[in-house]
Order: structure tokens, then sequence, then C-alpha cells
């Protein structure tokens, strides 16, 4: 399923989405992760488990997954619904592994700068983040439009 371009826009404006898995038996968990990279043409949404508590044995359970990402201040936001591939080595994982550090140490400088032109820190940043564990590679297979549109009555639903 193809993701437009304003899906692809809040992805790469916010690189953080909430994942909820769900474990077999249905119990839920949601948790924070970051988008290393997305594949709009071919629905596909790449993100890195630093932790792989939860959500990894969720999904080695249950493969099915959902990513919502929202713009409070833009007023979007999106659901993708899909079914996941975990990779923990090969040539893909060092790849996004690569990308990721840089990303962390860019989240990492832009903090930093934040903090001192505020005068302030909250102890807590990315250079305490564990190395990620694998790569979950999602092929988008639903979409939902989090947002009400004006005159609609759908549920704003794109399904493959």
């Amino acid at each position: 399923m193809e993701l437009n371009k304003a899906m692809v826009r809040l992805l790469s404006k916010h690189k953080i989405v909430m994942v909820s898995s769900a474990s077999k038996d249905g119990k839920p968990n949601a948790s924070l992760k970051g988008i290393v990279e997305v594949l709009p043409e071919k629905g596909i949404i790449y993100f890195l488990d630093l932790y792989s508590q939860k959500t990894r044995n969720n999904l080695l359970e249950n493969p099915q997954v959902s990513i919502s990402i929202a713009d409070i201040d833009g007023f979007e936001g999106y659901q993708f619904k899909g079914v996941v591939e975990l990779m923990n080595d090969g040539e893909m994982f060092k790849k996004y592994i690569k990308r990721w550090e840089r990303q962390r140490t860019v989240l990492l400088i832009e903090r930093m700068i934040k903090n001192v032109q505020k005068g302030s820190s909250h102890g807590r940043h990315e250079l305490f983040l564990p190395e990620p564990k694998y790569l979950v590679k999602v092929r988008v297979t639903e979409i939902y439009d989090l947002l009400p549109h004006s005159g609609s009555q759908s549920n704003n639903k794109k399904k493959t």
C-alpha cells in the first residue's frame, strides 16, 4: 500500500512514532520507536527496537502491528497497520544501525543546543539509549486518517 506525500512528510518530520503490538492472547503493548526509513511506493516503514522486550516478544507471537503518528500543531495524523519482519543481522540491519547512529547524534546535538538556549536540562537524552537489538520492517496493509474530514461519515480507511 502506497503512502502519500503528507504521510511521508509527517513521518520524516517527527521520526518518533507510537508502535502498538499484541501478544497471541491479545494483551496490548504500546511503545515509542524511532523511524529509520520510509519507502512510500512500496508501503514499507522501518524502525529499530532498542529495548527488545515486550514489542519483540509480541511480534514473534503475533506479527501484526499498528503505528500511530500525530501532529497537533498541523492538525493531522495517521495510523498504519501492517505485518512485520524482524531482522537482527545482515546488510539491511547494518545499514540502518549506521543511519540510526547518525540520527541519534543529530538529535543529541539539537537537544543540547536547545538546553543551552533555555539554560536548563532534564539530564536525560539520546546518549543514554541502548544499542538497537533488531530492525523491524513493516509492510503497511491499512491506513487510517486519524482526523475527521468535513462532511465525511466514513472512518477514513484505506486497505490493500
